[in-house]
């Protein structure tokens, strides 16, 4: 689960990035994007063409939103790898777009799902979901870290001298 939270934020991160270049290809401020995730918490107000205070929550709640998104993934795939995990990814990525912005996000936030940019966003959840299948690796890597780490408290409690 920790390593899907981690692929799951690094793409959330890519999606932020991916938003504000296409806010800035259509010769628009680059923090729209991210003040429109803003506008969850503090209104409309906070829809703006600049950075503001404010922005720091439309940051934050995408990490979060991602963040959770790659949890249950890791919840799901653990440090299993089976074959096609690339179109697995690419699908979940589909999946959560859909859910996020066709589904919850109509009913907790009409306002931001009237403004989102669609096509952006879809895209974005796909490539999302193409950073959360390196988190089967990730969990290996880190389990075993953590046994390694284990194995060594086990030879300084045994009295051993480490070298």
């Amino acid at each position: 689960m920790l390593a899907g939270i981690g692929q799951g934020v690094a793409g959330g991160i890519f999606v932020l990035l991916f938003l504000m270049l296409g806010s800035l290809w259509y010769r628009r401020s680059m923090w729209i994007p991210v003040n429109l995730f803003a506008t969850v918490v503090y209104g409309p107000e906070a829809y703006t063409n600049h950075f503001a205070s404010t922005s720091w929550a439309g940051l934050a709640l995408v990490l979060v939103m991602y963040g959770v998104a790659g949890a249950l993934w890791g919840l799901v795939w653990r440090d299993r790898r089976p074959r096609h995990l690339l179109l697995y990814g690419a699908i979940c990525g589909a999946i959560t777009y859909l859910l996020l912005f066709d589904v919850f996000w109509k009913r907790v936030d009409p306002f931001l799902s009237l403004y989102a940019p669609d096509r952006q966003l879809e895209l974005a959840n796909l490539i999302w979901g193409m950073f959360v299948v390196h988190s089967p690796a990730m969990a290996a890597r880190i389990e075993s870290g953590a046994s390694a780490a284990q194995e060594q408290e086990l030879e300084v409690r045994s009295g051993e001298v480490i070298l």
